[in-house]
C-alpha cells in the first residue's frame, strides 16, 4: 500500500473526541447529532466502544453521562473522564459531525480503490463477464439481471414506444449495471456527477432517496477537467 493511497491518516480524531466528550458531559444537542453517526465514523477502537456504549444507554431510555456510560465501560473510566475534560466548543458539533463523516467516506473510497486496484492487477486479460462477477464477489454485491447480455438491434429500438420522461422511474440497486446513452454534450456526465454527489452526501436524487456511500469514479477525462465538473 503506497503512502499516497492509504486510509491510515484519514481521520478526524479531534472532532470525534470532542463529540464524545460533550455527549458524556452531557450536552443534549450534541447527543442528538451523535445519534446521526455510525460506528465506522470512529476509527479509534476506544472511541468506538464509547460511541456504542452511548447508543446502548440511549436505547435503555437513559441519558448518557459519565455515570451511565461508565457503568457499561468500567475499565475505561479514566478514558471517559479524559474525553470530558478535554472537550472543545459544543457549538461546533455540527461541523465535527461533518468532518467525521467526510473522513469515513474518504476511508471507504480509498479502501474500495485499493481493493479494485489489487483485483485488476490479478485479473489482467480476464474476460469482462468474469471481471463483473469478481467485482460483485469482492464487494459482496448480489447478482442481478440476466446472466448473459441481451442483444437489441437498432430497428427493434426504433419500433419501441417510450413513456414521457416525466413518467420514467430510475432505480439502481446494489450490484446493478446500466448504460446511460445520449448525444455528445447533452449532459450525461453532469447527470452522473449530480448522482455521485447525492450518494456521497446521502441526499435525494431525482426526488428519490439514496444511501450515503463511497463512490469509485473511473474516467478518461483529465484531472483538471474532472475537478472543474465537480465544483
Amino acid at each position: 500500500m503506497s503512502a499516497a493511497l492509504s486510509t491510515r491518516l484519514i481521520r478526524a480524531d479531534d472532532a470525534t473526541h470532542d463529540l464524545l466528550g460533550h455527549a458524556l458531559y452531557p450536552t443534549p444537542a450534541v447527543v442528538e447529532r451523535l445519534l446521526q453517526m455510525h460506528a465506522d465514523d470512529f476509527p479509534d477502537p476506544s472511541e468506538r466502544k464509547v460511541f456504542r456504549a452511548i447508543l446502548s444507554v440511549v436505547a435503555d431510555g437513559d441519558e448518557p453521562d459519565l455515570v451511565t456510560v461508565g457503568a457499561k465501560l468500567p475499565a475505561m473510566r479514566d478514558f471517559l473522564h479524559t474525553l470530558v475534560d478535554t472537550r472543545g466548543t459544543a457549538s461546533n458539533a455540527g461541523q465535527y459531525v461533518a468532518l467525521a463523516q467526510d473522513a469515513t467516506l474518504r476511508r471507504q473510497l480509498v479502501t474500495a480503490c485499493l481493493k479494485t486496484q489489487e483485483m485488476l492487477a490479478e485479473t489482467n486479460g480476464t474476460p469482462a463477464a468474469e471481471l463483473v462477477k469478481r467485482c460483485r464477489d469482492l464487494y459482496d454485491l448480489p447478482s442481478s439481471g440476466p446472466e448473459e447480455p441481451r442483444a437489441v438491434t437498432a430497428v427493434a429500438l426504433d419500433a419501441l414506444e417510450f413513456p414521457h420522461h416525466e413518467r420514467v422511474a430510475l432505480y439502481a440497486g446494489p450490484g446493478d449495471i446500466f448504460d446511460l446513452a445520449g448525444k455528445p454534450k447533452k449532459g450525461k456526465t453532469t447527470f452522473i456527477l449530480y448522482g455521485v454527489k447525492a450518494l456521497l452526501a446521502g441526499e435525494s436524487f431525482l426526488d428519490m432517496p439514496t444511501h450515503r456511500c463511497a463512490v469509485v469514479y473511473l474516467t478518461e477525462q483529465t484531472r483538471r477537467s474532472f475537478q472543474r465538473k465537480l465544483r
